[in-house]
Protein backbone atom coordinates (compact mmCIF):
# COMPACT_ATOMS: atom_id res chain seq x y z
CA UNK A 1 0.00 0.00 0.00
CA UNK A 2 2.71 2.46 1.00
CA UNK A 3 4.74 2.12 -2.25
CA UNK A 4 1.60 2.70 -4.32
CA UNK A 5 0.61 5.82 -2.37
CA UNK A 6 4.14 7.24 -2.45
CA UNK A 7 4.47 6.50 -6.17
CA UNK A 8 1.24 8.36 -6.89
CA UNK A 9 2.37 11.34 -4.78
CA UNK A 10 5.79 11.45 -6.44
CA UNK A 11 4.17 11.04 -9.86
CA UNK A 12 2.02 14.09 -9.16
CA UNK A 13 5.07 16.13 -8.17
CA UNK A 14 6.89 15.07 -11.34
CA UNK A 15 3.95 15.36 -13.77
CA UNK A 16 2.60 18.70 -12.53
CA UNK A 17 5.64 20.23 -10.83
CA UNK A 18 8.18 19.94 -13.65
CA UNK A 19 6.10 21.95 -16.16
CA UNK A 20 5.57 24.62 -13.49
CA UNK A 21 9.33 24.88 -13.03
CA UNK A 22 9.80 25.18 -16.80
CA UNK A 23 7.27 28.01 -16.97
CA UNK A 24 8.81 29.74 -13.94
CA UNK A 25 12.17 29.69 -15.72
CA UNK A 26 10.67 31.27 -18.84
CA UNK A 27 10.48 28.11 -20.93
CA UNK A 28 7.61 26.33 -22.60
CA UNK A 29 6.62 22.88 -21.40
CA UNK A 30 7.22 20.76 -24.49
CA UNK A 31 4.71 17.90 -24.75
CA UNK A 32 7.23 15.62 -26.47
CA UNK A 33 9.45 15.80 -23.41
CA UNK A 34 6.70 14.25 -21.26
CA UNK A 35 8.20 10.87 -22.17
CA UNK A 36 11.00 11.71 -19.70
CA UNK A 37 8.42 12.27 -16.95
CA UNK A 38 6.66 9.02 -17.80
CA UNK A 39 9.99 7.16 -17.59
CA UNK A 40 10.72 8.88 -14.27
CA UNK A 41 7.39 7.78 -12.81
CA UNK A 42 7.99 4.21 -14.00
CA UNK A 43 11.44 4.27 -12.36
CA UNK A 44 9.87 5.29 -9.05
CA UNK A 45 7.37 2.44 -9.28
CA UNK A 46 10.02 -0.14 -10.20
CA UNK A 47 12.44 1.09 -7.55
CA UNK A 48 10.21 -0.11 -4.72
CA UNK A 49 10.52 -3.74 -5.77
CA UNK A 50 14.25 -4.07 -6.43
CA UNK A 51 16.33 -5.98 -3.89
CA UNK A 52 18.56 -4.28 -1.35
CA UNK A 53 22.32 -4.45 -1.98
CA UNK A 54 24.74 -6.63 -0.03
CA UNK A 55 25.39 -3.84 2.49
CA UNK A 56 21.76 -3.82 3.65
CA UNK A 57 22.87 -3.60 7.27
CA UNK A 58 23.84 0.03 6.52
CA UNK A 59 20.76 0.95 4.50
CA UNK A 60 17.70 -0.94 3.39
CA UNK A 61 16.63 1.61 0.78
CA UNK A 62 19.79 2.11 -1.30
CA UNK A 63 18.30 0.60 -4.46
CA UNK A 64 15.05 2.48 -3.99
CA UNK A 65 16.98 5.74 -3.77
CA UNK A 66 19.30 4.82 -6.65
CA UNK A 67 16.47 3.97 -9.08
CA UNK A 68 13.41 5.71 -7.64
CA UNK A 69 15.40 8.71 -6.46
CA UNK A 70 18.54 9.40 -8.48
CA UNK A 71 17.58 7.86 -11.81
CA UNK A 72 13.96 9.01 -11.64
CA UNK A 73 14.90 12.56 -10.68
CA UNK A 74 17.62 12.55 -13.33
CA UNK A 75 14.96 11.74 -15.91
CA UNK A 76 12.98 14.72 -14.65
CA UNK A 77 16.21 16.68 -15.23
CA UNK A 78 16.20 15.52 -18.86
CA UNK A 79 12.62 16.78 -19.16
CA UNK A 80 13.85 20.18 -17.98
CA UNK A 81 16.79 20.02 -20.38
CA UNK A 82 14.51 19.31 -23.35
CA UNK A 83 11.95 21.94 -22.35
CA UNK A 84 14.50 24.65 -21.53
CA UNK A 85 16.69 23.88 -24.57
CA UNK A 86 19.89 23.36 -22.60
CA UNK A 87 22.54 22.62 -25.21
CA UNK A 88 25.89 22.32 -23.43
CA UNK A 89 27.12 19.27 -21.56
CA UNK A 90 28.24 21.11 -18.40
CA UNK A 91 24.86 22.83 -18.09
CA UNK A 92 22.99 19.58 -18.69
CA UNK A 93 25.01 17.73 -16.05
CA UNK A 94 24.62 20.56 -13.55
CA UNK A 95 20.88 20.73 -14.19
CA UNK A 96 20.52 16.99 -13.60
CA UNK A 97 22.58 17.15 -10.40
CA UNK A 98 20.60 20.17 -9.19
CA UNK A 99 17.27 18.47 -9.91
CA UNK A 100 18.29 15.28 -8.13
CA UNK A 101 19.71 17.25 -5.21
CA UNK A 102 16.61 19.38 -4.70
CA UNK A 103 14.26 16.40 -4.91
CA UNK A 104 16.56 14.25 -2.76
CA UNK A 105 16.77 16.86 -0.01
CA UNK A 106 12.99 17.32 -0.18
CA UNK A 107 12.59 13.57 0.31
CA UNK A 108 14.98 13.56 3.27
CA UNK A 109 13.04 16.44 4.86
CA UNK A 110 9.85 14.45 4.35
CA UNK A 111 11.50 11.51 6.12
CA UNK A 112 12.53 13.81 8.99
CA UNK A 113 8.98 15.12 9.42
CA UNK A 114 7.60 11.59 9.24
CA UNK A 115 10.09 10.37 11.85
CA UNK A 116 9.42 13.33 14.15
CA UNK A 117 5.64 13.45 14.00
CA UNK A 118 4.59 9.91 13.11
CA UNK A 119 7.24 7.83 14.88
CA UNK A 120 8.63 6.20 11.76
CA UNK A 121 12.33 5.54 11.28
CA UNK A 122 12.90 6.51 7.66
CA UNK A 123 15.76 8.99 8.03
CA UNK A 124 18.39 6.85 9.72
CA UNK A 125 20.33 6.31 6.50
CA UNK A 126 20.33 9.78 4.95
CA UNK A 127 24.01 9.75 3.85
CA UNK A 128 23.47 6.46 2.01
CA UNK A 129 20.28 7.81 0.42
CA UNK A 130 22.07 10.91 -0.86
CA UNK A 131 24.95 8.77 -2.16
CA UNK A 132 22.49 6.55 -4.03
CA UNK A 133 20.72 9.61 -5.47
CA UNK A 134 24.04 11.05 -6.67
CA UNK A 135 25.16 7.80 -8.29
CA UNK A 136 21.80 7.57 -10.07
CA UNK A 137 22.08 11.18 -11.23
CA UNK A 138 25.57 10.69 -12.62
CA UNK A 139 24.49 7.50 -14.40
CA UNK A 140 21.53 9.26 -16.03
CA UNK A 141 23.70 12.23 -17.02
CA UNK A 142 26.39 9.97 -18.53
CA UNK A 143 23.92 7.74 -20.38
CA UNK A 144 22.04 10.79 -21.67
CA UNK A 145 25.23 12.34 -23.00
CA UNK A 146 26.19 9.07 -24.68
CA UNK A 147 22.70 8.86 -26.18
CA UNK A 148 23.04 12.40 -27.57
CA UNK A 149 26.42 11.58 -29.11
CA UNK A 150 25.12 8.38 -30.70
CA UNK A 151 22.06 10.19 -31.95
CA UNK A 152 24.33 12.94 -33.24
CA UNK A 153 22.19 15.71 -31.83
CA UNK A 154 21.51 17.98 -28.93
CA UNK A 155 18.21 18.15 -27.08
CA UNK A 156 15.09 18.98 -29.08
CA UNK A 157 14.76 22.51 -30.39
CA UNK A 158 18.46 23.15 -29.77
CA UNK A 159 18.51 25.53 -32.70
CA UNK A 160 16.75 28.01 -30.43
CA UNK A 161 19.80 27.90 -28.13
CA UNK A 162 19.29 29.19 -24.66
Amino acid sequence: MMPAVMTVLIAGVFWFGAPLVVRALGGHAWCGARAWLTAAILAVGVGWFLPSPWFADQTQTFTQHLVGGGIASGLVGWYLIESLHVTTTPRRVLLILATVSVLGVANELFELVSDTYFGTFLGGDTPWDLLANTIGALAVAALGEIWLRVRGATPQHAETHR
